[in-house]
């Protein structure tokens, strides 16, 4: 059972609650939130992210892109540890959790959440799969702020009060962009093994010192965000988040070693999250 927890990359699992957990928090803050609903849009959004972690692992280890040179973990099909039979039927299965969820979305939400899911499961298994992936056209980076950030934030406020609400689809490019940089920044670490598989990532096509400087902006602008936001409301309190994750903010950009960067980078975009959401109850 351990290779299949690791196979899912739970330590990435939480780029997908963050935004769920930050888009309900603010729900709740307009008056409206149903617990039930919430939940099924956690799971829905998990089991996609869940997807696409295995779908990645499935397709780079079939492309050749996972070897014994990788620098990061290695992967579980890639290693044997998984048969790509079996990574194939986990990863439709996972689909199908996925669509299950969905369909309560979808009746609660309408057929736009039809077309959103389609649509992100589509991106999850297309990411690396085929001549023509988001890697390879090198729009992994955009696809992952949209969907990841004011896709994510400002769905869940609509399914919880029915309305667009704008301020949220704002802050919801906090946890975009820490999820754009965390993509960087394991693409700066795979960046050989991107190259062979013939993928034009960040880091490929533009070098490891822009896509450095990328790193650094992103994280930057997720940092500060929440300012114009709390003026915007005009609730100081919303900044608190800005000064409070400052140091460790500091303290990430410092890092040299991508690796470690990496899983630095989800907690603190949870953290961050998790606290911006907190204080929409002060």
């Amino acid at each position: 059972m351990n290779k299949w927890v690791e196979a899912t990359r739970p330590k990435t699992i939480l780029i997908g609650a963050a935004p769920v957990i930050l888009g309900g928090a603010i729900a709740q803050s307009l008056g409206s939130f149903h617990a039930l609903l919430f939940i099924a849009t956690l799971f829905c959004v998990l089991s996609i992210q869940i997807g696409a972690n295995l779908t990645n692992d499935f397709f780079d280890a079939k492309q050749g892109v996972d070897t014994k040179k990788r620098r990061g973990p290695m992967r579980a099909v890639a290693s044997g540890l998984i048969q790509k039979a079996a990574m194939a039927r986990a990863i439709f299965a996972t689909f199908c959790v996925s669509t299950i969820f969905g369909s309560y979305l979808i009746y609660q939400g309408g057929m736009l959440f039809g077309l959103l899911l389609a649509l992100s499961i589509a991106l999850a298994v297309f990411y690396t799969a085929g001549s023509h992936s988001l890697a390879r056209l090198g729009l992994g980076d955009l696809v992952t702020l949209l969907f990841f950030g004011p896709i994510a934030v400002g769905g869940t406020i609509f399914l919880q009060t029915k309305s667009w609400y704008f301020p949220g689809i704002w802050i919801g490019f906090v946890p975009g962009l820490y999820s754009a940089a965390i993509l960087n920044r394991n693409n700066i670490r795979d960046r050989d093994g991107d190259r062979i598989a013939g993928r034009k990532t960040i880091p490929i096509r533009f070098g490891r010192d822009i896509a450095e400087q990328l790193f650094s902006i992103t994280i930057l602008l997720a940092l500060l965000l929440p300012i114009p936001y709390a003026l915007l409301l005009h609730r100081p309190l919303l900044m608190l988040p800005s000064a409070i994750f400052l140091i460790p903010t500091i303290q990430l950009l410092q890092e040299k070693d991508e690796r470690i960067a990496f899983f630095k980078t989800p907690p603190l975009e949870f953290g961050m999250c998790v606290t911006l959401a907190l204080c929409h109850f002060l």
